[in-house]
């Protein structure tokens, strides 16, 4: 049965407004990484409204480690909670089998949580940021309601989040059809701390005007006693980093952070992954610590080259591909598409490998003097 909305205007005449669909699924996906609003305020079970951010569109996702992008995911966003929100859009006019759709999420969510790191998804902010002219950080002052954010605090819970298995799948379709419905409800009600939902964005128009009329599927009672709030808490200490790790990356970790050191590098926990922080002029005026290598938990480290675009010797790109190139010519080459604003990972070596200390200890070199030299080749 077709049904219709009527739009009182100001002469409270009623309007009809029939149903409709959008002229191409770009046109979809374009409202909602526009308008993140679009997505409901819905507490999805969380007990409070949620709020958005874009974090990326087409993010592609590995199927193994330093594996390239298997899959695209059509949106990453993020809540205030620092939850990553995977969103798959499909039309009505999409026929492929629902299970076909479902499957693919979960292919996405499996993989995402085993490899994506949360410099990518920093990185992912940033560089949306930059292409909307917006500014990352207030961005997420909008996001977390707030002026004084603690920005490195979000980012250890959406880690946190993200290697817990706390994400939301976000199916959104200008027509939710009863199965995908009944698949939704049934795999929300089992999955936890993982959430499952779907939403239905129905477009009417009476020729003139459109209205959207959001429903949201999945967050049955049933669903919402079995979840309860998760709550996350990253490690607070470097030792409580370590602890977690196994004997041998336990090693390699401490004998980094000993190394590290010699160049002035500081452990500082970034909750799976430890940040090396290094002190230098910051391009936003300041005199801090910025983040240009992050030790993970499975015995690899990486090179962070757009956090080292925080820094004032190294925000213009041209300059960090320029230290991509320099870096290369140490052994460390990198297999990003974009290399000056993504990370990319090298195994630690083991204690006994001098030679291999040896190179780390050149790269961490290069890094310093890069961060404490401005662009005219003096010291700042």
């Amino acid at each position: 049965m077709t049904e219709n909305l009527f739009f009182l205007g100001p002469d409270n005449a009623p309007r009809v407004m029939m149903p409709s669909g959008f002229l191409s699924e770009a046109e979809f996906q374009g409202l909602l990484e526009r308008y993140p609003e679009l997505l409901t305020d819905s507490d999805f079970g969380e007990g409070s409204p949620r709020r958005w951010v874009l974090v990326k569109r087409e993010a592609g996702i590995a199927d193994r480690e330093d594996g390239g992008g298997r899959w695209s995911l059509d949106h990453l966003f993020l809540d205030q909670a620092g939850v990553p929100t995977l969103l798959e859009v499909k039309r009505a006019t999409d026929t492929r089998a629902r299970r076909e759709v479902v499957a693919q999420m979960l292919d996405y969510a499996a993989n995402s949580v085993s490899w994506w790191s949360i410099e990518d998804i920093r990185n992912w902010f940033i560089e949306t940021s930059l292409k909307r002219n917006e500014d990352a950080n207030a961005r997420l002052a909008a996001l977390l309601d707030t002026s004084g954010v603690d920005e490195e605090r979000f980012w250890r819970q959406v880690e946190a989040n993200l290697r817990s298995g706390r994400i939301r799948m976000l199916f959104v379709a200008d027509e939710i059809a009863p199965e995908l419905q009944r698949i939704v409800e049934f795999l929300n009600e089992q999955m936890n701390p993982a959430t499952v939902a779907a939403l239905e964005l129905r477009l009417f128009s009476d020729g003139v005007g459109r209205i959207l009329s959001p429903r949201i599927f999945g967050a049955t009672q049933r669903a919402l006693q079995n979840k309860a709030t998760v709550k996350v808490s990253p490690a607070e200490s470097v030792s409580e980093w370590l602890s977690a790790l196994d004997v041998e990356n336990r090693q390699k970790a401490e004998m980094f952070i000993a190394v590290s050191a010699e160049t002035g590098g500081r452990p500082a926990i970034a909750k799976k992954s430890l940040a090396i922080e290094v002190s230098c002029d910051r391009r936003d005026g300041t005199h801090g610590p910025v983040r240009p290598i992050y030790v993970r938990q499975n015995g690899r480290f990486s090179v962070a080259y757009g956090m080292m675009g925080h820094s004032r010797a190294l925000e213009n790109p041209a300059v960090r591909a320029d230290l991509v190139q320099e870096l290369a010519t140490q052994g460390f080459a990198t297999r990003s598409v974009n290399p000056p604003e993504s990370d990319t990972g090298y195994p630690i070596p083991s204690p006994s490998d001098a030679e291999g200390w040896s190179r780390v200890r050149t790269i961490l070199t290069i890094i310093k003097d890069r961060l404490e030299t401005s662009e005219n080749g003096s010291n700042s």
